[in-house]
């Protein structure tokens, strides 16, 4: 599987103990946008493995002719899907991306998923 680049503000770096919890959660919402939907007959029985293979500190973004700081780092991991599928058409590189897709559903991942007990601020 090919690389996902993921941006996280407010931390600079993950522990290891923040990797295992990050690479369990992103696993954990990519099966739950999935398999939550009872109606959903197209993608169904996900199982998602997720590995960080590295985090880079961002860097500085100007915005509005000055320089901000902000503190994130870039997290690129990969994901191993299994599933079930009745379209032979699925694209598992697009299956991968799709429950990070909006904003709407990336507030769901950051707020019910990532900061779920406050591990990540």
């Amino acid at each position: 599987q090919p690389n996902i680049e993921m941006i996280l503000t407010g931390i600079t770096s993950m522990s290891s103990r923040e990797v295992s919890l990050y690479q369990t959660r992103t696993a954990q919402f990519i099966e739950f946008f999935y398999n939550a939907d009872v109606n959903n007959d197209i993608v169904f029985d996900v199982t998602a493995i997720v590995t960080v293979t590295n985090q880079t500190p961002q860097q500085t973004r100007k915005l509005e002719a000055r320089y901000l700081q902000e503190d994130s780092i870039v997290v690129t991991y990969t994901t191993k899907l299994t599933f079930k599928t009745s379209d032979p058409e699925s694209d598992p590189q697009e299956l991968v991306v799709a429950p990070f897709e909006t904003e709407f559903l990336r507030g769901i991942y950051v707020y019910q998923f990532l900061k779920e007990d406050g591990e990540f601020a």
